[in-house]
């Protein structure tokens, strides 16, 4: 996408299918109208590099999940599939602004990624389905948490606030000499991490310069 792009359910309210990876290239505006849902069809994500992104009130899912949109494949619910990495969601790679506001997330298998300091990312609601492990610059995989929300050095400038994280950890971190940022620093604050896996913590402090307050992390039962 190199030029603004508005998406919105088409007639009927019928979701939007996303059969391809989503890139926002510079002079790009990926804007995602309020109440539109994108149905992921192959394990696709979004990467906004050099665009914008602006999304609000939408709802990012994948084609097998029936209760979105209805049967829109005419094959029954079938999350069955999802085992397969090719069927959910890619998660997003934010290296340019972005604004996503309470917006919905089901069945992410990857990140969120920041990259960029004029990231907000604030009140969504994102449910993670066997998320991997994050592969951290310089430092090679990460084998103690399930990393939903990477800030990355570059983007310490980002407002990370009033999330939803299921099975999933934040993680601020450091790579000293690498896209060193100089601020004005950004804040995590007022996020609910809720755990149903004994693998995961909620979040892991690598980098102390961003405001990191007020988070909750409690347990869930899966399903309930």
């Amino acid at each position: 996408i190199t030029d603004t792009v508005e998406v919105k359910n088409h007639p009927g309210n019928y979701p939007v299918p996303v059969i391809d990876f989503v890139s926002v290239n510079p002079g790009g505006h990926l804007i995602i109208e309020p109440g539109t849902a994108l149905k992921s069809v192959g394990g696709y994500g979004i990467f906004v590099q050099g665009g914008r992104l602006s999304a609000d009130d939408a709802v990012f899912t994948v084609a097998a999940d029936d209760s979105i949109g209805g049967d829109n494949q005419n094959d029954g619910s079938d999350l069955t599939s999802l085992e397969d990495d090719r069927r959910a969601w890619n998660g997003m790679t934010l290296q340019s602004a972005a604004d996503v506001t309470n917006c919905r997330f089901h069945y992410l298998r990857g990140p969120i990624d920041i990259y960029a300091q004029d990231v907000v990312l604030s009140g969504n609601d994102l449910r993670f389905e066997s998320l991997g492990k994050a592969t951290i610059p310089g430092q090679g995989t990460d084998s103690t948490s399930n990393t939903g929300i990477l800030i990355e050095e570059a983007g310490l400038g980002s407002k990370v606030t009033g999330n939803r994280l299921f099975d999933a950890a934040i993680r601020v971190n450091s790579n000293p000499g690498f896209d060193v940022f100089k601020g004005p620093y950004g804040v995590v604050a007022n996020n609910e991490i809720l755990l149903s896996l004994t693998n995961v913590s909620g979040i892991y402090i690598l980098n102390n310069s961003m405001t990191v307050t007020k988070n909750a992390i409690s347990s869930y039962k899966k399903n309930s």
